[in-house]
C-alpha cells in the first residue's frame, strides 16, 4: 500500500508498506511483521508506476 503526506519544504511523501492479509472467520486480518516492526516493511516511493489506485467512490 502507498501512502502519502507532507514532507519538508511542500513536497509529498509517498511510502510504500507491504501488508499481509489473511482471510479468517469470515473477515479479512492484517498480520503483523514477525520482527513486530513495521519501518522494516516500509520503503519511499519515487515513483508510482506499477502500483493500482483505489477507485473513487465519489
Amino acid at each position: 500500500m502507498v501512502t502519502a503526506g507532507p514532507g519538508r519544504g511542500g513536497i509529498t511523501v509517498r511510502i510504500s508498506t507491504r501488508l499481509q492479509l489473511v482471510w479468517r472467520d469470515d473477515d479479512w486480518r492484517m498480520v503483523a511483521p514477525s520482527s513486530g516492526d513495521w519501518t522494516r516493511s516500509s520503503a519511499p516511493v519515487a515513483d508510482l508506476t506499477g502500483y493500482t489506485l483505489f477507485p473513487d467512490r465519489g
